[in-house]
């Protein structure tokens, strides 16, 4: 048996998908061969036997205060000596790239990537890094935005096939329409505030996440045009109880909470923006909509209730594709073979 390979996963904050993603990857790893130290947030949870080494940063540059974050990650590095540092956002991947020293470096993009200091930063710091977008669209960002690396690679977030799948059931009545994620204006909340006004007594529209906007959902729970079920830990009987996903992003780099929905059977209707337009096959397992465009999510939506057969095409599609495209095990596979080839390309 092969030598385990000594792996340091380094994370700013994570919720939403990136959490989930963080959470695959230390979990599927060491069965894989690598020995996995990770350093992040607390909101992260480790399986028993992965060491969290302490280490909190945020979005936005604090000089002084990641200084001081620099200079831990540092110490932990020395300490730990990794063969492999993989950090996870523009901020967390700055600060790895300033801490590593000869060992191959390796950056996850999980967003679109705009122009801006953090970008500037990144033309110089990311230069001898090797690059993993999780979709073609934030790929392409990475290039507008003027960052070059060694290499960079399309290696999309998968999800356990295993634990989402379909589940037979009836149509709901009313028909349930799901919106799964943060409760930001980046993915869409006011959208789907209208689009519940507007479809209010005809169509159940239920929200879990948590975020800045939960005051705002709250209040329409309160009021009545939607149903609000606070941050879930387990997605899937949410998934379970619905009948289509929606998903009116204005930026996104992939859509965790898309593949996830489409693992389960159920059709998306998302906005033709970033990595949506990639993770949905328009008319096949859903239907891609302009940004923000609320009169046609709520006719679209109206159109999938009154057609009970197109939604089961879809949603049957919609499975077909997150097997073939998006399986948390062919994800974990490519990941521990950049890992190795990366390192013997240095040996």
């Amino acid at each position: 048996m092969s030598q385990a390979l000594n792996l340091l996963l380094v994370s700013g904050p994570a919720s939403g998908g990136i959490r989930t993603h963080l959470e695959a990857l230390v979990t599927g790893l060491p069965e894989r061969g690598c020995r996995v130290r990770y350093a992040g947030p607390e909101s992260v949870r480790l399986p028993h036997g992965v060491e969290r080494q302490p280490f909190e940063i945020g979005d936005r540059p604090r000089p002084l205060h990641d200084f001081a974050a620099l200079h831990s990650l540092r110490g932990i590095i020395a300490g730990v000596r990794p063969d492999v540092v993989h950090a996870h956002g523009l901020k967390a991947g700055l600060l790895a790239a300033l801490g590593v020293h000869r060992r191959p470096f390796l950056i996850t993009f999980h967003n679109l990537v705009r122009s801006g200091p953090l970008a500037n930063l990144a033309r110089r710091a990311f230069r001898s890094a090797h690059g993993i977008a999780v979709s073609g669209a934030v790929q392409d960002s990475l290039t507008a935005a003027g960052i070059t690396m060694r290499s960079l690679t399309v290696i999309p977030c998968g999800v356990d096939l295993h634990r989402f799948a379909p589940l037979e059931r009836p149509i709901e009545v009313p028909p349930c329409v799901a919106f799964a994620g943060r409760l930001t204006e980046e993915k869409g909340v006011p959208v789907v505030l209208e689009v519940a006004r507007c479809l209010q007594g005809t169509v159940r529209i239920v929200v879990a996440g948590d975020g800045p906007l939960r005051p705002v959902v709250e209040a329409a729970a309160a009021a009545g045009s939607l149903e609000y079920l606070g941050p879930l830990d387990d997605l899937v009987p949410f998934y379970h109880t619905a009948n289509m996903l929606l998903a009116p992003s204005h930026s996104e780099g992939q859509g965790l909470a898309v593949v996830e929905a489409m693992a389960c059977g159920l059709p998306v209707i998302a906005s033709r923006v970033g990595g949506l337009a990639e993770v949905v096959a328009d008319g096949k397992t859903g239907v891609l909509l302009p940004v923000g465009d609320v009169d046609a999510m709520v006719s679209t939506i109206r159109a999938l209730v009154a057609d009970p057969a197109l939604m089961k095409v879809m949603g049957e599609a919609g499975h077909r594709r997150a097997v073939r495209f998006y399986s948390q095990d062919r994800m974990l596979d490519r990941l521990a073979e950049c890992y190795r080839s990366h390192l013997e390309a240095v040996r």
